[in-house]
């Protein structure tokens, strides 16, 4: 929507040999008599062939590939906007034969539009179809742009980190197709056979077997009879504190002679005490912090308590009773189409609010895709589309990170509902959720979708250069095994094929035990978002002899500590640094007020208690 109007020119589109980008320039002039800005949005269609068809590989008639915002545009003027588009995000995913993404042989277009529709119009115009064909409006065939190509399985089966791509989602304990545990009993809906496979409703289903030891999320044995005296444990020999590798490189050899100065005991008691908190690792120097929730700002912080350097601020208390919970929603900032607004908000509700309450890590964004309409929760997500969502996402979190807040993107993966969400099993198949969850949350780990704007300014070159390092598992599984524990996520693509090397911990596991503790540390989660004294096996001797669980555990705090080294955690603290917690006086009072208050509902449930039961006596009698 806009106050004025504008004609956007689809100028040029080239693609490079390798197929791996297109660069698209887009001429855009305001013809209105109004000042204001224009969106860019291009889409592409890609052919469903035989191929597809008898492979089980859909198709969109429409697809979002990348989208900019103009400045503000004075009326006859014109900007022209250089994309630069990530082609592997045109590919489609063939569990069946391939196991791996393709594209087909046939025609693919790119269209510029004012949205989706009338993309496809323009589509369909080129493809010499009219209103006398059905269609509500004319397209216009020049805001097209059609090539060719010959099948391909091979150039996007290979990802950035040059992981081979292939099924992990599909076969085994960590698939999502219910069909690999109960063969043949779910029919995906396809647009070759609208009518005989829409979806129908399943009932009665039962786990048996392998089905239902996964549910029961204790499906992997710790060996105890292994030897493990390669694993260096409590190394007293070397002064290396955090405080050495603040900034350093994930491979700099200087982690491993950090890391072999904690004990097992020392990490799990650190990962299990990570509820709005970052416990302390005396060995390696580590301190302890607060953390906080919030995709929109802090939840439970006010500006009161802003620190700097350990020393409140001069005019604290005059800012006692206001947070920093003050943007606007997630869904909101989606649909500016404004990757650059995206940036800024990330720099300033997040990342500011991370510095200005010292709380290294915020527990946001929100990235989950809208599945549903009535999920509660919607407002904290982007968008139904996963390019949309994955590219505001990651501008977001390129801004908090401009200012060392460590996000946790949350939550990973497939949460689309609020109702009965805790250990709820969710299964699709493989091509769906690479191609809309995955793919949303994968621009934001490999740092995708920089805005034109960025490319040669200075101010910006340091951007997008890692993705996120953070992230919160979800309470839903991921099939049928916890989300945080689904390895085939959480580290053959998450870890593997995307190159994540960041802190991974699990939404509130104290409601209900649903994270499957071990299962999760050996599939790369850091922390745990606390689950009390709900397992027994949460001590140093469980683990020390198994030799999966070592390295499980050293891998895990190298993920962990080197995210917390590249966050404003380690702002003016060096080896000799110590944290000692303060008081504040309007906290002193805030705390006294709150238990005044449960003290005196707690006195007025049990005084009508009372009442009620001495009232009941006298009825009987």
């Amino acid at each position: 929507m806009s106050y004025t109007e504008f004609e956007q020119k689809l100028d040029s589109v080239s693609i490079t040999g390798d197929k791996k980008t297109a660069t698209v320039k887009v001429t855009v002039t305001n013809t209105g008599d109004k000042a204001g800005k224009s969106v860019v949005q291009l889409y592409a269609q890609t052919p469903y062939t035989d191929y597809d068809k008898t492979n089980g590989v859909e198709k969109s008639a429409i697809q979002l590939m990348d989208f900019e915002k103009t400045e503000s545009l004075d009326p006859g003027k014109s900007q022209t906007i250089t994309m630069y588009v990530d082609m592997a995000n045109i590919a489609s995913y063939d569990a069946k034969t391939a196991k791996t993404y393709i594209v087909d042989d046939g025609d693919y277009y790119f269209a510029i539009g004012d949205d989706s529709h009338d993309a496809l119009n323009n589509i369909l115009a080129a493809q010499g179809y009219g209103v006398d064909d059905g269609m509500t409006s004319e397209g216009d065939e020049t805001k097209t742009y059609r090539w060719h190509w010959d099948f391909d399985d091979d150039t996007f089966s290979v990802s950035d980190t040059g992981v081979e791509i292939t099924n992990k989602l599909t076969e085994g304990d960590y698939a999502m197709d219910l069909n690999a545990f109960m063969p043949g009993k779910v029919t995906y809906m396809t647009r070759s056979d609208w009518n005989g496979t829409f979806p129908d409703k399943y009932e009665g289903l039962s786990a048996t077997g392998r089905l239902a030891t996964l549910l029961g999320n204790d499906f992997i044995d710790i060996p105890q009879n292994e030897d493990t005296d390669e694993y260096v444990w409590g190394d007293t020999t070397s002064k290396l504190t955090i405080n050495d590798l603040k900034g350093a490189e994930f491979d700099d050899e200087r982690w491993e002679e950090l890391i072999n100065k904690a004990t097992i005991d020392e990490f799990l008691a650190y990962a299990a005490s990570s509820f709005h908190h970052i416990e302390k690792i005396d060995s390696v120097g580590l301190l302890s912090y607060d953390a906080d929730d919030g995709p929109g700002g802090s939840d439970t912080h006010y500006l009161g308590e802003g620190t700097y350097q350990g020393k409140e601020w001069a005019d604290a208390e005059d800012y006692a009773e206001y947070g920093t919970r003050v943007g606007q929603g997630q869904i909101n900032l989606a649909y500016a189409w404004n990757k650059e607004l995206a940036y800024e908000n990330g720099e300033i509700i997040l990342g500011e609010t991370s510095l200005c309450l010292r709380l290294p890590i915020m527990i946001g964004p929100g990235m989950n895709i809208h599945r549903n309409g009535y999920n509660g929760r919607g407002g904290e997500y982007y968008s139904e589309d996963p390019i949309l969502s994955g590219y505001i996402g990651s501008a977001t979190i390129q801004g908090a990170q401009s200012k060392g807040c460590l996000v946790n993107i949350k939550h990973a993966a497939f949460n689309d509902s609020e109702i009965n969400r805790s250990g709820i099993a969710v299964f699709m198949n493989e091509q769906k959720a690479r191609e809309l969850e995955l793919r949303n949350l994968q621009q934001a780990f490999e740092g995708k979708g920089k805005p034109a704007s960025f490319y040669g300014n200075e101010e910006y070159d340091e951007t997008y250069t890692e993705g996120a390092l953070g992230v919160m598992s979800s309470y839903n599984r991921i099939g049928a095994v916890a989300s945080s524990a689904n390895r085939g996520v959480m580290v053959d693509i998450m870890r593997g094929e995307w190159g994540f090397k960041g802190y991974n911990v699990t939404d509130f596991t104290g409601v209900s035990l649903k994270a499957a503790p071990k299962e999760s540390i050996l599939a790369g989660t850091t922390n745990f978002c606390g689950f009390g004294n709900s397992v027994d096996y949460w001590t140093g001797d469980y683990f020390i002899n198994s030799k999966e669980a070592c390295k499980a555990v050293k891998d895990n705090l190298h993920y962990a500590l080197y995210a917390l080294a590249n966050s404003n955690a380690l702002n003016g603290i060096n080896s000799s640094s110590r944290r000692i917690e303060l008081m504040t006086s309007w906290r002193i009072l805030y705390i006294t007020l709150i238990t005044v208050f449960s003290v005196t509902t707690v006195a007025g449930i049990a005084a009508y208690t009372v009442t009620l039961v001495l009232n009941k006596k006298k009825e009987s009698n």
